[in-house]
Formats: structure tokens, sequence, C-alpha cells
């Protein structure tokens, strides 16, 4: 790890600067962002688990997107996103089964058996990793931003019920999570 620093703190400056050669991020403004370099590592999957990877540390930065790439992308609203250096990336599993598609800014990573989104190779050697498929590893997303909210098509809304499977008029138990 650089300079064997158990930590490294980056301020809007360093974060500024480290992504500047993509417009996803420059956008976030944490006043500082604390990353433990000893953190444990987490693994990730597609849905048929063919293709599997696994993060070292903590992201550099995380966040929620709303433009029109990431919705067209994985079919939804929003999408949560954290961010590592490349070499703290790696495919453990399935290397053959990935396929991509390169937008010049954005080159996007799927599993060609099952079609599940994995990552995001950016130009500037940081990889974005969808959130999602990190969570079963202990993963908790700390989002420090919503970024590209002018691109949003739907408002994101805060309040509503929140069911631990359906509400019971669609079949599910009516349960409702504490909030």
């Amino acid at each position: 790890m650089p300079g064997g620093n158990r930590y490294l703190l980056k301020t809007d400056a360093a974060i500024e600067n480290s992504f500047l050669l993509t417009r996803y991020y420059t956008s976030c403004s944490p006043t500082i962002l604390m990353m433990e370099m000893n953190s444990p590592s987490y693994e990730g999957a597609c849905l048929c688990g063919g293709v599997k990877l696994e993060v070292s540390g903590q992201p550099g930065n995380a966040g929620f997107c709303h433009c029109e790439s990431c919705r067209l992308w994985h079919a939804a609203p929003i999408n949560a996103w954290a961010l590592w250096k490349n070499e703290y990336v790696k495919i453990v599993q399935g290397e053959d089964l990935l396929d991509g598609f390169d937008t010049g800014t954005s080159h996007r990573f799927w599993c060609r058996r099952c079609g599940s989104g994995i990552l995001n190779r950016k130009p500037n050697g940081r990889t974005v990793v969808y959130a999602a498929i990190l969570a079963k590893s202990g993963y908790v997303h700390e989002a420090i931003c919503h970024i590209h909210c002018q691109e949003s098509v739907f408002e994101v809304q805060v309040g509503l019920p929140k069911y631990q499977d359906l509400p019971s008029k669609w079949g599910g138990s009516g349960d409702l999570v504490a909030q």
C-alpha cells in the first residue's frame, strides 16, 4: 500500500483531481473521505454465479447515479455505484464469460450467460463496481452523493411504506420493515 499508511485521507481537491478524466464523479464533494487501507475484501457474483469478483479495501467514492447511461444500462431509475482503483478489483472466476460495451467514457462488463452487470472500467484507472452485487459479502454502501440529478426521470420518494416482501393484496405478508 502507498507509503505503508493505514489510512489514506482525501480532500475535496484530491478527489476532484483524481477524477478529472471522467465526468461521472467530479460532482461529489465530501470534505474528507477516509479509506482504511487494511479493510476487508468484499466478493460479488453475477446472478448465475459464473462470474465472481473481489474488491479490496473501501471504495474511494460511492453514490447514486441518475444519468441516462446508467438508467438504460440497469433498466432502473437509479444506480448505486462504488469506485475503486483498478488494482483493487479482481475477477476471480469466469473472466471468459465477460462481455463488454465501450462508449469511450465507460467500458461496461456483464456475464454473457445470465446478463448481470458486473463492473464498469473507466479510462482514468478506476473501476465502478455495482454496489448491489457486493451486498451479500458484508459491503455497506455509504453513499456520499447523488450525481447527474439533472438527468433524473423519477423523483426519489422518501417516506413510502417498506414491505418485507409484498403488500398482502399482492399475495405477500403485508409486514412492514421498521423505519
